[in-house]
């Protein structure tokens, strides 16, 4: 709880019941995931109001099924199945002057949807609207040719790299509950691994839970390919803040790998 609330350690996803953060303050926080709509508006509200308290931007997400809104009340059902401003759906029966946030993008998904300021942020992707899959239809300046002989040894590099993370892991549910590195994970690293190059796509592609991860799998690639920019400089970081107290500075890490030549094409097999 300390470390979630002062924002130290490694601590980043809670899974809890709505009696989180009453009389607490966690500032820090930066999504509200709810897995199935709460019963009344009131605690969706106070649910969400657990995020974005550093008054910093923050998400709320509601992840249901149609038969999860039986035991809701209408307003529920109206709010998460609303095309209007969900922002005003939410809070409007308690305030009547809510109105969307200017500019639209940055209010709720259904006003992003229609918002037309041109911004250059305006038609950015929103967290969690698009699953993880293939990559190829972002432009990439480096890709490697691979075989499927080559794609099938790295994905079963990746298994074993999962293997070492289940070690001496305890949980209630599974391994995969406490570190995130699942077989769906694997399956979409495979699928894309002609495009894996630095750290920093790395995280932004793929819902990897730790820095830690990105690396061990740049190692990975590195020992297949030998053709990853920084990877010893980037192990002998690792190390080194392996063996102190300090947190990996994620944002030196993103800067450090981002150094290769944009202009180069690789080709392996």
């Amino acid at each position: 709880m300390d470390a979630f609330k002062h924002n130290i350690g490694n601590l980043r996803v809670i899974v809890a019941t709505s009696a989180l953060s009453m009389g607490v303050n966690f500032p820090d926080v930066v999504y509200v995931v709810h897995a199935g709509p709460p019963r009344a508006l009131v605690d969706h509200i106070q649910e969400a109001g657990r995020a974005g308290r550093n008054g910093n931007k923050a998400h709320d997400i509601t992840i249901y099924h149609g038969q999860q809104l039986a035991q809701c009340e209408m307003r529920v059902k109206e709010f998460v199945k609303s095309n209007e401003c969900l922002r005003v759906k939410m809070y409007g029966e308690f305030y009547s002057a809510t109105k969307p946030l200017e500019p639209l993008h940055d209010c709720c998904s259904n006003c992003a949807s229609n918002c037309s300021c041109e911004l250059p942020n305006c038609h950015d992707e929103l967290p969690f609207s698009k699953p993880c899959g293939h990559i190829s239809d972002k432009q990439h300046s480096m890709k490697r040719v691979i075989s499927a002989e080559s794609r099938q040894v790295f994905r079963e590099a990746l298994v074993d790299l999962k293997g070492q993370f289940d070690k001496g892991q305890l949980s209630v549910f599974d391994s995969v509950s406490t570190h995130g590195f699942s077989e769906s994970l694997i399956d979409s690293l495979a699928l894309n691994c002609e495009y894996l190059f630095t750290l920093t796509g790395l995280m932004d592609d793929f819902p990897l839970y730790s820095v830690t991860h990105g690396i061990a799998i740049l190692e990975v690639l590195d020992e297949l390919f030998e053709d990853i920019p920084g990877v010893e400089e980037l192990l002998e970081i690792l190390k080194y803040f392996e063996e102190s107290t300090f947190d990996i500075p994620s944002f030196d890490l993103f800067s450090f790998t981002d150094q290769s030549d944009p202009e180069s094409d690789i080709d392996s097999s």
